[in-house]
């Protein structure tokens, strides 16, 4: 029993039947040229994906910096056409959440009484949030999913 293992194979024997990609040797050799393959794949891909988190990183700042620099501009934007936006996407999206009720109106009906208080919701919330980048983000994440959702009930 010379080997590590009991086997009669020494430590160095063990690492041929390492398996490769098909059609390559069993070799060692070929092992690690197949693992060095692999890694500079899988780097590249992380370097990839880091260089477009940091591109993302910085737009997210170039935006942030932009409403920073325009604040009236940027609250009447969301107070006026950003509020009826966010309101009419809520109020077309709203018979996809509401049950029908008995009568099987109350989706429709909802909606329509409450325009006016769907409408104030945004336009108190952006003519009172201190924090102007945070505010365009919660009114347009609103506009997205309610448009979103209306958009995956349209299309099926």
């Amino acid at each position: 029993m010379s080997g590590a293992d009991g086997t009669g194979r020494g430590v160095r024997g063990a690492s041929a039947s390492i398996s490769t990609a098909p059609g390559l040797p069993n070799t060692r050799e070929s092992a690690m040229r197949a693992l060095a393959i692999s890694a500079k794949r899988s780097w590249r891909r992380a370097d990839v994906q880091s260089a477009l988190a940091a591109r993302v990183r910085r737009a997210d700042l170039r935006a942030a910096e932009a409403i920073r620099r325009h604040p009236v501009l940027t609250r009447w934007l969301l107070a006026g056409p950003g509020a009826l936006l966010a309101a009419l996407a809520t109020l077309t999206a709203m018979p996809l959440w509401v049950p029908p009720g008995a009568a099987g109106v109350n989706d429709v009906a909802f909606p329509i009484v409450l325009t006016p208080l769907l409408w104030a919701l945004p336009f108190f919330y952006a003519v009172l949030e201190e924090n102007l980048v945070r505010g365009t983000l919660v009114l347009g994440l609103a506009i997205l999913v309610q448009g979103a959702a209306l958009a995956l009930a349209l299309v099926g």
